[in-house]
């Protein structure tokens, strides 16, 4: 394959997330990368980028998985396809991100897999689990998002999504506003 840029952005509250970083290399397995980055169009988005080869790899969904407690609860798939409430068994990449959301801070994972033709966006964090309209549970149709377990702050999949060309975005929310 080759190295491709892929893109995911997060949509947000003006000054809602702060201290945005990656915390740690491109998890790419035997795959070729050539960095990562985030970049702000906005005082209300942030935009991911990952320049990797996008040939799905088990040892990165093993070490992702392993990150995660093997649970798919603290993980989702910011698709309407490509999660059918397992966790996954291949991906490209992933990369530690953290951030400060409305003055909390935030460990998350943010990687990609493939589903069929498309490229499908992971979500996880071992403070964070699925709801499924309202119920913690699994993805089944894509009605899915990640919730922090004391702030309530959820993480919506957006319907931009371009999956053929790996961009995606979310929305950050809060339960309680």
């Amino acid at each position: 394959m080759g190295v491709k840029s892929n893109d995911f952005s997060m949509s947000f509250g003006s000054g809602l997330v702060t201290n945005c970083q990656i915390t740690g290399g491109i998890v790419s397995g035997d795959n070729k990368s050539d960095g990562a980055s985030i970049t702000t169009n906005s005082d209300t988005e942030l935009v991911f980028n990952v320049k990797c080869d996008r040939s799905g790899q088990s040892s990165v969904a093993t070490d992702w998985n392993n990150a995660l407690d093997n649970s798919s609860v603290h993980m989702n798939s910011y698709q309407l396809i490509g999660h059918n409430g397992s966790v996954p068994d291949k991906l490209n990449f992933y990369i530690p991100i953290s951030m400060d959301i409305d003055g909390q801070p935030y460990d998350l994972l943010l990687g990609q897999g493939n589903y069929g033709v498309n490229h499908n966006w992971w979500l996880g964090s071992l403070n964070m689990y699925t709801v499924v309209q309202g119920k913690v549970g699994v993805n089944l149709l894509g009605i899915s998002f990640l919730m922090h377990k004391s702030s309530g702050l959820k993480l919506l999949p957006s319907v931009n999504t371009d999956a053929f060309n790996s961009t995606s975005s979310m929305t950050l929310t809060n339960l309680y506003n």
